[in-house]
């Protein structure tokens, strides 16, 4: 049986984890072309390293100003992702197409 708290943990945990280095990933500038012609396996490992990288910035700048809760650090990686897809105005698909994951080779 799922907790029924589990639904919300697995928003917090993908709104700290992965979500802004996914935004930050795939914003159309500095080569996003040349992001996505990287293996899957390859693209979700920066996308999570991305995210370690903003949400650890975003905890020491909030505990440096004595702000630091963990709704405050989910408030603002939700702001800088809106932020993200509102300067890339909607354009985070890439145009070159994508690889494909290397586990299952294709036939």
């Amino acid at each position: 049986m799922i907790p029924a708290y589990f639904p919300v943990q697995l928003l917090y945990l993908l709104l700290v984890c992965w979500l802004p280095g996914a935004v930050l990933f795939r914003l159309p500038w500095w080569d996003r072309d040349g992001r996505a012609r990287l293996s899957a396996e390859e693209r979700a490992f920066w996308q999570v390293i991305l995210s370690a990288c903003v949400s650890l910035t975003v905890v020491l700048a909030l505990a440096a100003l004595h702000r630091y809760s963990f709704e405050r650090l989910l408030a603002v990686n939700a702001g800088l992702c809106v932020l993200g897809m509102v300067a890339a105005r909607g354009r985070l698909q890439p145009r070159a197409g994508r690889v494909r994951a290397s586990c299952f080779p294709s036939c």
